[in-house]
């Protein structure tokens, strides 16, 4: 969508939640292709790393979420002025 954003009439803040969920997803496919890496390399014996990888969704995307919230609201303070 973020491409044909000129033909769906994207607003500023469609556009910045778009840009938002790429950035989660493109960090939930970082954690899979880490984890699947580290069974690869490392064989069975490190798979209890490999999915430990996995613990670290529910801390990382909350975080991320927060840090593009704060950015949202430093672009709105901006637009205000």
């Amino acid at each position: 969508s973020l491409k044909k954003r000129k033909v769906l009439a994207l607003n500023g803040l469609e556009v910045f939640e778009t840009k938002t969920f790429i950035i989660i997803y493109f960090y939930l496919v970082f954690v899979t292709i880490l984890s699947m890496s580290i069974v690869i390399i490392g064989g069975g014996y490190n798979s209890p790393y490999a999915g430990m990888v996995y613990m670290t969704i529910p801390i990382v995307v909350p975080l991320i979420r927060h840090y593009r919230l704060k950015k949202l609201a430093i672009i709105q303070e901006k637009q205000a002025i």
